[in-house]
């Protein structure tokens, strides 16, 4: 089998629902929630191809609607677990949620904000926390304030958006692209470490311009 056949076939997988495309997406959504596991770009590149597949008329819409379903159940699944061993108290996860509540001002960082405000925070804002890099925080500290109803709300409407937004950039390049070929899984991979390598730069770069800025404002002036 060459290398071109190899990934006809990884194209192939998401033509339709099928057992082991639905076991694929569910044990990786289940695997990266509840075990805090996760293989970069993978999953990313299985909504971008599911999006190219149904431009190309390949993935009809209901397997499609199915393939959501499945990894929505993951997560939830992943989350019910590590929202139980939070919600347990055992040492080490009293530790890391000690770690994660922020002690400095939430002004300084809009994200960590939402962790200040734990006990209050509404389905909305854990979807905006997990899709601002604090999925696992927010599933510990919901947990370990016995917050279920919003953990479980927010994980449905997150991963709504996330997948959506995956397949829909999929279609688009699917309806363009001219001709079709097997290498665009290679040119989704590709474009995901572009975007998710200039979005670290960015997350960095802003950290650090927050550290170098001073506390408070300007110094006073004293009378002459």
């Amino acid at each position: 089998m060459n290398f071109e056949q190899l990934l006809t076939d990884g194209l192939q997988l998401v033509s339709g629902f099928t057992p082991k495309i639905a076991i694929f997406i569910f044990l990786v959504c289940f695997i990266g929630e509840g075990f805090i596991i996760s293989i970069p770009l993978v999953f990313e590149t299985v909504w971008l191809a599911a999006g190219y597949q149904l431009s190309a008329g390949v993935l009809p819409v209901t397997d499609l609607i199915l393939l959501m379903l499945m990894g929505q159940l993951g997560r939830q699944a992943g989350a019910l677990v590590l929202y139980s061993l939070s919600r347990s108290g055992t040492k080490f996860f009293q530790k890391f949620i000690a770690r994660r509540i922020p002690r400095k001002d939430p002004e300084e960082d809009s994200p960590l904000r939402l962790l200040k405000h734990i006990d209050s925070i509404s389905p909305f804002g854990v979807a905006l926390g997990r899709l601002m890099w604090l999925r696992i925080p927010l599933t510990m500290l919901l947990g370990a304030r016995r917050r279920f109803k919003p953990l479980m709300l927010g994980i449905l409407i997150s991963g709504t958006i996330y997948e959506c937004v995956y397949i829909g950039l999929g279609a688009i390049v699917g309806s363009t692209a001219k001709p079709k070929t097997p290498y665009v899984l290679l040119y989704f991979a590709a474009g995901l470490t572009a975007f998710y390598a200039v979005a670290f730069g960015v997350r960095m770069l802003v950290k650090a311009l927050g550290h170098r800025r001073p506390p408070g404002g300007p110094p006073a002036q004293t009378p002459s």
